[in-house]
C-alpha cells in the first residue's frame, strides 16, 4: 500500500481500525499538521549532522500538536535537545540507551494539550453523490451514525457519469491547490476501484511546456510517477499517433463515480426524500453541489458537461492510455470510447445536444489527428459544481460543513474531502495540510 513518491501528504487506510497519515517533506512541515499527538519518536541524525531538524520551530510545532501527556522518545541525548524540549514545555531524561547507543531521551508533555472536541455522535448528509458518500463512509469508518438525504437518489447528478478519469490537477509552483491535489490523486489511487491505463497530457502549446517544466522541477514527484516524453516515445505508450510531446502520469486512470457511489451506498441509510430545513444531528454535512445555496451562502454554479461515446475502431482499439488535451478520450471500454467534456456554464439545458458531440469530436481531431472523425455512439449530460475561484469548498461555514465545487476532478476531490469532514468531526489527523485546508475553506470568500 506505499503511495506514489511525491512531496506532501499520504493518507493510507492501513484496515478498518488503523490509518496512517505519511507526509514526505522536511521536518518543517510539522507546521502543515492538524493532529493530536499522543506519541513522538524522533528518528534523525545526531544534532551535528542534521542541525535544522533540531531546533526551537521543531520543538514549539510538537508543542502546538501534543495532547496532554504525549509521550516523546528519541535515540539522542544531546544536551541542546533536552534544553529544548524543556522549553518547549515537555519534561525529559536520559536512560541507557539501545543497542550501540548509550544514551537516549525519554520525557512527556506537561502543557494543557489540545481543547478535546466536543464527540460527534450522528451526522446528517445532504446529497448521495460522490462528495456526500464520501463523507458518509469516512465518517461511518470513524464509528459515526450517518444518514444520507437526497430527493433525486444515489448519483443523480454528475457522479451519476459511467465513466470518469483520474487525473491530478498541479499548478507550476508548489502551491496549497497543488498540494492538495496531489495527496486526493495518491489517496484516490489506493482508495477507488481504478482502471490504471496511465495518462499522457499533451504539450500543445508554449504555455503547456513552461507548465510541465514547473510540475516536474517544483513539486517533488519521482519520476516513476510523472515523466516528460517525447512525441515518439508517447505515441509508443499511447498505442496511436501522437504528434506533441506528453506529460506521462503511469498509475493515472479511469473508474465509474456512478459504481463507487452504488456500492458505497449499499451499506448506508440513504433517503430518498426533499430537504427544506436542515436536519437534527450533531452535525450537518451539506454536500449538494450547486443546490448548496438552499442551505448556505457560498459561490458555487452549475456548469454543463456533455460527454459522448464514441465507437472503437481499428485504430482507436488500439489506444492504451488516457489522453488529455482540453478534453480528454479513455482507451475503449467494450466498444466504445469516453470523450469529453465541454464546459458551459452559461447552458442550462439537460438534453444531449448534437453540436456539443460535434464539438468534442473535432476537439479531439485537432489534438490528434490519428483518431479524427470518430462516430458517436450516445451520450451523457452532467452539471458539476463549481466555486468562483474554480477550488472546492470543503469545510465548516457557520452550523454547517460544506464539500462542494469539486468540478472537473470530482473523482479525486470529492473522495478527499470526505476524509477531510471526517477528520474536523472527529480531531484525527487531517489527510492534507493546514495551508491546503485554508484554501478549501467557505471562510476564504
Amino acid at each position: 500500500v506505499y503511495p506514489i513518491h511525491a512531496r506532501g501528504f499520504h493518507r493510507l487506510n492501513l484496515s478498518e481500525r488503523v490509518t496512517l497519515t505519511l507526509i514526505f517533506d522536511d521536518v518543517s512541515a510539522l507546521a502543515q499538521v492538524n493532529a493530536g499527538v499522543d506519541a513522538w519518536f524522533l528518528d534523525g541524525f545526531a544534532p551535528a549532522k542534521n542541525p535544522d531538524m533540531w531546533n526551537d520551530a521543531t520543538y514549539a510545532q510538537m508543542a502546538r500538536l501534543s495532547n496532554a501527556g504525549a509521550n516523546v522518545a528519541t535515540f539522542t541525548a544531546a544536551g541542546a535537545v533536552r534544553r529544548g524540549l524543556q522549553a518547549a514545555g515537555f519534561s525529559v531524561e536520559k536512560r541507557k540507551g539501545y543497542g550501540r547507543k548509550r544514551d537516549m531521551v525519554v520525557g512527556r508533555f506537561d502543557g494543557a494539550g489540545r481543547a478535546p472536541l466536543t464527540p460527534v455522535r450522528n451526522v446528517a448528509v445532504i446529497g448521495a453523490g460522490l462528495a456526500g458518500l464520501s463523507a458518509a463512509w469516512h465518517l461511518q469508518r470513524e464509528g459515526i451514525a450517518v444518514t444520507v438525504y437526497d430527493a433525486a437518489g444515489v448519483a443523480s447528478g454528475a457522479s451519476g457519469n459511467a465513466i470518469g478519469i483520474i487525473n491530478p490537477k498541479l499548478t507550476a509552483q508548489r502551491s496549497a491547490q497543488s498540494d492538495y491535489y496531489t495527496s486526493a490523486y495518491a489517496y484516490a489511487l489506493r482508495a477507488l476501484p481504478v482502471h490504471a491505463v496511465g495518462a499522457l497530457h499533451l504539450q500543445l502549446d508554449d504555455d503547456k511546456a513552461r507548465r510541465f517544466a514547473g510540475y516536474q522541477q517544483n513539486l517533488g514527484w519521482d519520476k516513476a510517477h510523472m515523466e516528460w516524453l517525447d512525441a515518439q516515445t508517447a505515441s509508443d505508450v499511447a498505442g496511436v499517433r501522437l504528434q506533441a510531446p506528453c506529460l506521462y502520469y503511469p498509475d493515472a486512470g479511469h473508474a465509474s463515480p456512478r459504481a463507487i457511489c452504488e456500492a458505497w451506498a449499499r451499506d448506508m441509510d440513504v433517503r430518498i426524500e426533499r430537504i427544506e430545513t436542515l436536519p437534527e444531528a450533531d452535525a450537518v454535512v451539506i454536500a449538494n453541489a450547486a443546490r448548496v445555496t438552499q442551505f448556505c451562502d457560498v459561490p458555487v454554479s452549475a456548469v454543463r458537461g456533455q460527454v459522448s461515446r464514441l465507437a472503437a475502431h481499428d485504430v482507436s482499439s488500439k489506444l492504451k492510455a488516457n489522453l488529455s488535451y482540453g478534453g480528454y478520450i479513455t482507451p475503449a471500454v467494450g466498444d466504445a470510447h469516453t470523450c469529453g467534456a465541454t464546459f458551459q456554464p452559461w447552458n442550462t439545458s439537460p438534453e444531449i445536444a448534437a453540436e456539443d458531440h460535434a464539438r468534442n469530436v473535432a476537439m479531439l481531431g485537432a489534438a490528434v489527428p490519428a483518431l479524427a472523425g470518430m462516430n458517436v455512439v450516445d451520450g451523457w449530460v452532467g452539471f458539476r459544481a463549481a466555486s468562483k475561484d474554480r477550488f472546492p469548498i470543503i469545510g465548516r461555514k457557520g452550523d454547517v460543513m460544506v464539500s462542494v465545487a469539486h468540478g472537473s476532478h470530482g473523482m479525486i476531490s470529492g473522495l478527499m474531502s470526505g476524509a477531510v469532514i471526517a477528520a474536523s468531526c472527529t480531531g484525527a489527523p487531517a489527510p492534507v495540510g493546514l495551508d491546503a485546508l485554508a484554501a478549501a475553506s467557505p471562510i476564504r470568500f
